[in-house]
């Protein structure tokens, strides 16, 4: 078994077994004096299920990701959901269940320093009684109640698709937009992540956002598809795509974890695939650049080849999935670059590490080359693995290119 999922099992077994441990706990001390002493016949049996349904996850999680890559179907696409979606609820409830035992053990250790309880080594590891009064009680549970509601908010948040504005001033540009572009809107979406867990629902909500907006052109910046097999009429939607320059798309990393070699093919049917590519689109380049499994060498050498063919004073559009090697491009003053990958972090605390990594190119808008090139990052409509959202939104952009 390769040493990622040895850490895997290992870390979520321990995690399982912790938060279940609390939670038991938080529910014996609510629960003794009504029913917790008149189960006692069936205690044992109604632990084994309770910890026994828990564990059952990890191994529910590593079966249906070895499945969902070569075959669909409704109960394997329910499964991989329901055990991704859990997996990522345990990560808040561990940090619940980490602060109420946290909690409980200070007002255990204190209750021992001040003499109103006697110290045991069973205590010292569960610090939960029975005879803890309500308000601590409720002290205690708080973080659970916390954790159980940013899982709902998490799971809900993802289901909305906000639209987002922004604007760039077309006279400070490096090679200003033709006229006929200003006044206009370019529609911007990424990490659909059409698959076992995201399926069509959401993109549809993305399509008709961008065609309320009448943009002139669309780009898809990548990760269009999950990875995992599923029927590729999900992808439907994007005919309904109403842009008069048209609709395009960039691979990013996830159209390489298919194992169809096809995807990206097929994904053409729906959407003009533009990858290590100039498209010159009503007298402005369209400059796409594949996803090179994070290979800048490459990707610096298509960029090279690729802006060498651009005639000169023609104002570029650069699109790159991962805004990691975006400066790239930024080196050839175009007007704008855009990316998506980062989902702006996706779920917290997970914000912050990405902050931290891509910085100015994390999430949103930043200017460089002394204001005359605009960068983009988008977080995305979709979710990767865990289909919850937050501290960020599925939204769609739209850029409005005034004079």
């Amino acid at each position: 078994m390769p040493n990622f999922f040895i850490f895997f099992l290992t870390i979520t077994v321990i995690s399982i077994l912790f938060s279940g441990m609390v939670i038991w706990n938080i529910i014996r001390m609510w629960s003794y004096q009504f029913f917790y002493q008149k189960i006692r016949p069936h205690r044992k049996i109604i632990k084994i299920i309770f910890f026994g349904s828990q564990l059952l996850i990890p191994i529910i999680a590593i079966i249906s990701q070895n499945i969902v890559y070569t075959a669909y179907s409704p109960l394997t696409s329910f499964f991989y959901t329901f055990s991704m979606w859990t997996l990522g609820a345990l990560g808040y409830l561990l940090m619940g269940s980490t602060l109420a035992w946290s909690i409980a053990w200070i007002l255990y250790i204190v209750r021992v320093i001040t003499g109103k309880k006697r110290f045991t080594w069973n205590r010292f590891f569960v610090p939960f009684s029975v005879d803890t009064r309500l308000f601590i009680r409720t002290v205690i549970t708080l973080p659970i109640i916390i954790a159980l509601s940013v899982i709902v908010y998490g799971t809900i948040n993802t289901q909305s698709v906000r639209t987002v504005h922004y604007s760039i001033s077309n006279q400070k540009l490096a090679t200003p937009f033709p006229e006929n572009w200003v006044g206009q809107k370019i529609a911007v979406f990424s990490d659909t992540h059409t698959g076992q867990i995201r399926k069509r629902t959401i993109t549809e909500k993305a399509i008709r956002a961008i065609n309320d907006e009448q943009p002139i052109i669309t780009f898809m910046v990548g990760d269009l598809v999950d990875g995992p097999k599923f029927p590729i009429i999900f992808l439907e939607p994007l005919t309904k795509l109403q842009s008069p320059l048209g609709n395009y798309f960039i691979p990013g990393n996830h159209e390489k974890y298919s194992k169809d070699s096809e995807v990206e093919s097929m994904i053409g049917k729906y959407i003009t695939l533009i990858a290590d590519e100039v498209k010159i689109i009503d007298n402005v380049a369209i400059l796409g650049i594949d996803y090179h499994k994070g290979d800048p060498i490459k990707t610096f050498e298509q960029v090279e080849q690729l802006t060498n063919t651009i005639p000169e004073g023609t104002p570029i559009i650069g699109i790159l999935h991962d805004p990691k090697y975006i400066q790239t491009l930024l080196d050839h003053q175009p007007n704008l670059t855009l990316s998506g990958h980062t989902h702006g972090g996706q779920m917290w605390p997970g914000n912050i590490l990405v902050n931290l990594i891509y910085k100015e190119f994390a999430y949103g808008p930043s200017l460089h080359n002394d204001g005359k090139s605009v960068h983009i990052t988008t977080s995305g409509i979709g979710t990767a693995l865990v289909p919850m959202r937050v501290g960020t939104k599925p939204e769609v952009v739209i850029i409005h290119i005034e004079e």
